[in-house]
């Protein structure tokens, strides 16, 4: 069996309003070696439903929680479940572009020091229209520990949403994974990995963050 290039791990919860699309933006990729693995975090809604009708072999539904238990609880055992040394965060609602995990394990194999890596996106409403265009000049910025701490320090959560971020799979195994109970567990994350590696920005739009109501 060919190992997977990049796994993306996604947690779902009650999410059946746009999670046909998220899926088929990432079965849609560029990129042909990939897992899709997924965990259930007690949906009351068709989100089960939607997921099992999918005979791609590279979607896995890793689990069903019976009770709700958080979104870092959830990627913690899918981190554990996935195979590549590549890790792509993703949310139930937003879309991939084409190009984005081709792009993303592109960036890796150029920049193995980096041990966490975000891109730009759009900003999309609940129909799917672009609704907010971040700067965007194509560069890649690589940063040191010192120049880290001082982004995050002054800007805070820099990647803007979760959904935005790679890791390598060995950081969580140097430095920890996910903090359950944390509410900015992935803010909390990055501090850690900028303790043992550097993190980078690919300031291109390689996915579309949707904004809405429910």
């Amino acid at each position: 069996m060919v190992k997977p290039k990049v796994s993306i791990i996604m947690s779902t919860c009650n999410g059946e309003c746009y999670l046909r699309d998220c899926i088929e933006s990432v079965l849609e990729q560029s990129l042909p070696g990939f897992e899709f693995l997924i965990i259930d975090d007690c949906s009351r809604d068709s989100s089960v439903r939607i997921i099992r009708s999918y005979s791609d072999s590279r979607i896995k539904l890793i689990g069903q929680n019976r009770e709700n238990k958080g979104l870092f609880y959830g990627l913690n055992e899918l981190i554990r479940h996935s195979s590549s040394e590549l890790i792509k965060v993703w949310s139930q609602d937003d879309i991939m572009l084409r190009s984005c995990l081709e792009e993303g394990v592109s960036f890796h194999e150029k920049h193995p020091e980096a041990g966490c890596f975000y891109t730009s996106y759009y900003i999309i409403d609940s129909k799917g229209d672009i609704i907010q265009k971040l700067a965007d000049d194509n560069k890649v910025f690589v940063l040191t520990q010192e120049e880290g701490d001082k982004f995050l320090l002054t800007c805070g959560s820099v990647c803007g949403n979760i959904s935005t971020l790679f890791f390598l799979k060995e950081v969580f195994k140097n430095v920890g994974y996910f903090k359950e109970d944390c509410i900015s567990g992935d803010f909390e994350m990055m501090v850690r990995t900028l303790s043992k590696y550097k993190i980078a920005l690919i300031n291109k739009p390689l996915m579309k963050l949707r904004r809405h109501k429910r």
